[in-house]
Formats: C-alpha cells, structure tokens, sequence
C-alpha cells in the first residue's frame, strides 16, 4: 500500500468549538457522486485557526444509493487504503475522523458510492494554541477480520 511520511510537527494544542456545520448535500439535492473526491476548506474558518494542522470533524453518510465508503485525508496527500466510515444503501451513519489539514487548508473527502454527506467541525490542533503534542497519521488498514456465519474465521492482511 502507499505511505507517507509526515514529518513531527511543532507543539500543538486542541482547541474545541461549538460544533459548526460546514457542509450538508442535502441542501442542495446534489449526492456526492461515486468514485469522486471534494475538497473542503476548514481551518482559518468557522473558528478556527488558520495554521490548524489537523481538525476533528463529525462525518455522515445519508441516503446513500448503493452500499459503501468514504474516507477523509489531507488535500495534497495520496488517498489512504483505509476508509472512515462504511455505509449500507440507503444507511444513516456517522463517525468521527480527526484529519491533517493539507494543501489550501483543506481536508479531501473521497466516497465509494453516490450519497449524500454532512461534514460538522467541534474543534482543531495548532501551533497558536500552545498545548500538548500531536503527530498527524495517514490511516493505514493492519487487520481484517470477518466472521461468517459458519463460525470459520478468514483473516485478510493488507
């Protein structure tokens, strides 16, 4: 699988707000289509802090047409393997992901099939906050599991 590597970044702290709403497909009628990745702008906005490094975001699935997933990563970066949520057809689902920010103060959001997604923020890391440490991670899959009914278990490695 791809890597990355992020180098250790400065001191940072957490830095919480009211949760913000920062996009909603419902709104306007339009799914985010399958195969498809839309960039989001979230720091130096909604409260937070231009040089956030990283936010913690509530991400949803809903109304989805088809099962499937999406995944949450720094513009700029290659997509990791791994995904942030996983949703049935027509599943409401949410999760929260705690992202890098990338290129342009972004975060990129990819998804599987075509649904309708609702992104909210409750807070961000950053250097302008002075508080404890934190190195940012691309999310990589290390196990699966799966069970099926016969009780025989398959593993999957990536």
């Amino acid at each position: 699988p791809p890597t990355t590597t992020i180098p250790p970044v400065p001191e940072m702290g957490f830095v919480g707000i009211d949760p913000v709403r920062l996009l909603d497909t419902r709104e306007s009628g339009m799914r985010f289509e399958a195969g498809t990745t839309h960039q989001l702008v979230v720091a130096g906005a909604h409260g937070v802090a231009a040089d956030a490094a990283a936010v913690v975001l509530n991400l949803t699935a809903t109304e989805s047409l088809r099962r499937g997933f999406m995944t949450v990563y720094p513009c700029g970066q290659p997509r990791p393997l791994a995904s942030n949520i996983n949703f049935a057809t027509g599943e409401t689902i949410a999760n929260a992901v705690t992202s890098a920010v990338g290129t342009d103060r972004s975060v990129c959001i990819y998804t599987s099939a075509d649904t309708h997604v609702i992104v909210d923020i409750g807070g961000a890391y950053s250097v302008s906050t002075n508080g404890g440490r934190i190195s940012a991670l691309n999310p990589s899959r290390w196990k699966s599991q799966v069970i099926i009914p016969s009780f025989a278990r398959i593993n999957f490695h990536a």
